[in-house]
């Protein structure tokens, strides 16, 4: 048996405000050194054995679109599939009730991951046209020396 298959993806949103994975994704994060989620944001978890092994992070955006910004699995957790796993189930859940599409800037060395999730190349002026303060956003991480690659993918595709 796969450590894959003892994992429990879970939706936050569907959590009560009291559960126990609230206070556990707080020093999660912490610990991660990764930034804390905002009460409109979709946050989707990998657990495993009551810890959370990864964590996703969507902001919702004007036009139904979602910012992929934040995607994080434990460096003891890496290269067993939970990263494109929990991706999935943020997807699925997203697609379900939301629809619109997942616009994510990611590390060129990641691009062969998302190239598998049927990400696709967004060009700069796309996303203007999309959504005018994440095309601020990119164009600001640019100046700064990012070099981010601009993906997406429509929600619709999930369900093919």
């Amino acid at each position: 048996m796969t450590i894959l298959a003892n994992c429990e993806f879970v939706d936050l949103s569907k959590q009560p405000p009291d559960s126990p994975l609230i206070y556990k994704l707080k020093h999660f994060l912490k610990q991660a050194q990764q930034k804390n989620w905002q009460q409109s944001d979709r946050v989707f978890l990998v657990v495993h054995q009551d810890r959370i092994v990864g964590y996703a992070r969507l902001v919702p955006q004007e036009n139904s679109a979602f910012w992929l910004r934040g995607l994080y699995v434990d460096p003891h957790w890496r290269n067993q599939g939970i990263a494109a796993n929990l991706i999935r189930s943020a997807e699925n859940a997203l697609a379900v009730t939301e629809g619109g599409q997942i616009i994510c800037f990611a590390l060129e060395h990641l691009e062969r991951f998302y190239q598998r999730l049927e990400y696709q190349p967004l060009d700069e002026l796309q996303l203007q046209n999309i959504n005018p303060y994440l095309h601020t956003r990119f164009r600001q991480a640019k100046e700064n020396g990012k070099s981010w690659l601009l993906l997406r993918k429509h929600l619709q595709d999930c369900y093919r």
